[in-house]
């Protein structure tokens, strides 16, 4: 009588069948699932994703699913061999429940992974679980893309096991040049080699909407461990011998190259407005360098009467150090942990919505995405804003249109509201939009460019953003608070998107460096000003209470850009991705790239990048910003610690 290939009894050759045949399973429902997606961006998006790829490269997009495929098969067969040695009643569990339900795990993580690609443009990765302080945020976003097509391929993926499994193991029996478990186990091995390393060879640098990433080895690979509070006493004890004699009035931020010197302002200065309104309006991965007429006429608009910083750059590739630079005019880089473990309470360092409340301002803050992510809470909860609202409140259980929020018309709608209710008195308002963040859709007919390139989708989502800040204007203007409003037009980091990888935090380049900053109000500006002057982040906050009469707290580091001499001082800049820290200072850039240990100098015109030659007496000035770029962070770190124990001490 014929031994059941499937049984646990059967001769280590079937053992051996089973184990590549149930990998084989799992394979065979990846490649349903990259078609699936691949036809989902076709049919949706009129997007073919292997479009740049090389000629060969669609033969070698299984190459990291082979990879899995085969550890799995190799980790079926040791579950087999266990089996063999595994007390009657539990064999069947061991040989074959643990494989199926491993089979299932792998087969719902791939298709939640292949929802979140849909919204992302990439699979799952660790710290967009760890970004939502809420799981219900997690979860709403999957929900938000929950429907027929991912039922049938869960329904599927549970399936494809019963169904191909004994065919599977049949065939591999067939093929009698590969019959022994050496040459089977060889073979599979020699597939799963060649095609992983063509896989990484030959699609390296290219982009395919995550379709040639395995979902497991993709979360695997960007897998980082949680952070965790630090002792701030400990730390700060190393530091005071270094820093013991510093005070707070010094400050590691002045020029190397135009030491102590004084600059004059390009433009003339506006009449003070001290009962002026202020509205920031915060744009998210918006780069300075992609804005023009056509891609936001609304902001080009408001640039006409207004004064446009021509080379404002950001100070860190990330929404939350960036945003506690503008808003509290202070550096924040790695520190060792989230700023919000290392205080514990309420940042001690005055904010500019503090400042503007205590003088008679009512604030609101309202975001179109989470302010769980990134820690934003921290930021803005009881740190001067009477109201916040976020994507949380303005979602009234509405489908979600993307993981990251609502649409910017809900939050416009919204701000509307307020407005109309607060209007009538002096107001601080902060609209932080939510595009057009990565995966940069447009949810929009209004597409001035094709949605063929990255940069092309950018410019769209950008332009739908845009849209929106022309939504608000009409809104003070109908409520006639336009010529009582300073607008205020910032970016919060740069954007790569000329260039793949696309996102931010990623590459040293004038896209990601630059982003606007522009004030405009028709009665202060009745033309369009531009200022060539070299400015950050922490010059925001200063110089707009300058606009309105009001004095800066003393431990902010910005400066007022409306003073009549303003000291040239350098800005630094962290790509925090790439791990490359870079100081700016007044037309050159430093770069450190920590990962090889390498420095380089350059000279920034306009949106070009020009490496300084051997023979440029700059180059002299190498050491001593290396240098300096070693101690700025120590300081930095040193001020945070400081002020954290100075709270822990409170009664």
């Amino acid at each position: 009588m014929q031994q059941d290939i499937d049984s646990p009894a059967a001769p280590n050759a079937s053992a051996d069948r089973f184990s590549l045949a149930a990998a084989a399973c799992l394979l065979i429902f990846l490649g349903i699932l990259k078609l699936y997606l691949l036809v989902w961006y076709w049919r949706l998006h009129g997007v073919n994703p292997l479009a740049d790829l090389p000629p060969d490269g669609v033969f070698y997009l299984f190459g990291a699913d082979l990879l899995l495929c085969f550890a799995l098969a190799i980790f079926y067969r040791i579950l087999q061999a266990i089996s063999r040695r595994t007390p009657t009643p539990l064999r069947w569990l061991v040989s074959r429940g643990v494989p199926y339900a491993v089979h299932v795990a792998m087969a719902l993580f791939a298709v939640i992974s292949l929802q979140v690609n849909e919204m992302y443009g990439s699979p799952l990765e660790i710290r967009l679980l760890r970004s939502a302080d809420d799981p219900a945020i997690v979860r709403a976003s999957i929900m938000a893309y929950a429907g027929i097509a991912p039922l049938i391929l869960i329904a599927l993926g549970l399936s494809i096991w019963p169904l191909l499994i004994r065919p599977l193991q049949w065939l591999l029996g067939r093929w009698k040049w590969i019959a022994t478990p050496a040459r089977l186990w060889v073979f599979c091995a020699a597939v799963t080699v060649i095609g992983f390393g063509l896989w990484t060879v030959r699609l390296s640098g290219f982009d395919t909407y995550g379709i040639k990433q395995n979902a497991v080895v993709f979360f695997i690979k960007h897998y980082q461990p949680p952070i965790t509070s630090i002792d701030v006493q400990q730390r700060l004890k190393k530091l005071q011998g270094e820093f013991s004699n510093y005070g707070d009035n010094q400050q590691p931020t002045d020029s190397i190259q135009q030491h102590g010197r004084l600059m004059e302002r390009d433009f003339s200065r506006p009449s003070v407005g001290r009962e002026m309104n202020i509205l920031i309006i915060q744009l998210e991965s918006t780069t300075a360098v992609h804005m023009d007429r056509q891609t936001t006429p609304n902001i080009m608009a408001l640039a006409d009467h207004g004064l446009s910083f021509t080379h404002h750059a950001t100070v860190f590739a990330q929404t939350e150090r960036s945003s506690y630079c503008l808003y509290y005019s202070d550096y924040l880089l790695n520190i060792g942990s989230n700023i919000s473990l290392i205080y514990g309470r309420p940042l001690p360092q005055p904010s500019l919505a503090e400042q503007l409340k205590q003088n008679g301002y009512q604030t609101a803050l309202f975001h179109s995405g989470f302010l769980s992510y990134a820690n934003l809470n921290f930021l803005f909860r009881s740190k001067g804003f009477d109201k916040l609202v976020d994507a949380r409140d303005l979602w009234n259980n509405q489908p979600l249109p993307w993981s990251w929020g609502v649409r910017e018309e809900q939050t416009v709608d919204a701000m509307d509201q307020w407005l109309q209710s607060h209007g009538q008195h002096k107001f601080f308002l902060l609209y932080s939009t939510i595009f057009p963040h990565h995966p940069y859709l447009c949810p929009s007919d209004d597409k001035p460019y094709p949605d063929d390139t990255w940069l092309n989708r950018y410019r769209n989502s950008l332009h739908y953003a845009d849209a929106n800040v022309g939504r608000l204007v009409q809104s003070l203007r109908r409520m006639n608070l336009l010529d009582n409003t300073l607008i205020v037009i910032v970016g919060d980091h740069g954007e790569t998107v000329s260039t793949y990888p696309v996102s931010h935090g990623i590459s040293l380049t004038p896209e990601e460096i630059w982003t606007p900053f522009i004030i405009s109000n028709p009665k202060l500006f009745p033309n369009a000003l531009q200022s060539r002057l070299f400015t950050s982040h922490i010059d925001v906050s200063p110089t707009l209470l300058s606009m309105v009469g009001l004095q800066s707290p003393a431990q902010w580091l910005g400066r007022d850009l409306m003073a009549d001499s303003i000291p040239a001082r350098v800005s630094y800049l962290t790509i925090q991705h790439a791990q490359i820290d870079a100081i700016l200072d007044n037309g050159i850039l430093y770069e450190w790239d920590e990962r090889n240990g390498h420095s380089q100098l350059y000279h920034l015109d306009g949106n070009s990048m020009i490496k300084l030659e051997p023979a440029d007496p700059r180059r002299k000035l190498l050491d001593q910003y290396h240098q300096r770029e070693s101690f700025f962070e120590k300081w930095v770190a040193w001020r945070h610690f400081r002020r954290a124990v100075a709270v822990e001490n409170r009664p």
